[in-house]
């Protein structure tokens, strides 16, 4: 069972804030670390070519960028990284409900205080956990009110970018 930890990358008032379900414990040693760094994820590839179909040159991110790079991303962008669950697992059909319902409460108080303009739910079950709904993919009609009473996040969901999520294709997942 691997033991390491990742820890939150989050900030007050961020445009986006993504949401994983947990680490995956077969990440190469070198992304073990780092949001999104499983053997076979896609989620770096698909963020920085995500804005192909708004017809920029390139994506979001303006460059490439890999799982090593989140803390240069969340520093140059502020775009924020949690996970639900903190524990790696190589499914996250092995997460227990206990630690599922510890990681709504704490997630749901982390958007609340730091207030992300959008919550990017990555993938259906994510989205599942937080609202007890069955999702499509794309902005969604709940919102999540911040404590200030000023706004709220604002929902989105795309498909997981997980090896083990293959129901949609890389070129789905980028837009």
């Amino acid at each position: 069972m691997s033991n390491y930890f990742i820890p939150d990358l989050v900030r007050y008032d961020c445009p986006v804030l993504f949401v994983g379900i947990n680490p995956s414990d077969k990440a190469p040693f070198r992304t073990k670390n780092h949001f999104f760094g499983g053997r076979g994820n896609c989620f770096w590839t698909c963020f920085s070519n995500s804005d192909r179909y708004l017809n920029r040159q390139k994506g979001l991110l303006r460059e490439q960028y890999d799982a090593t790079a989140d803390k240069t991303v969340f520093d140059r962008y502020n775009v924020g990284f949690v996970n639900l669950v903190p524990r790696p697992t190589t499914t996250s059909k092995q997460l227990e409900a206990d630690e599922i319902a510890e990681g709504v409460r704490h997630t749901t108080n982390k958007i609340k205080r730091f207030r992300p303009k959008v919550v990017c739910c990555v993938g259906k079950i994510v989205f599942q956990h937080l609202f007890n709904q069955n999702p499509a993919i794309g902005p969604q009609d709940v919102v999540l009110p911040w404590d200030n009473g000023a706004g709220a996040s604002k929902v989105f969901v795309m498909p997981s970018t997980s090896k083990l999520g293959a129901t949609y294709s890389l070129e789905f997942k980028q837009q």
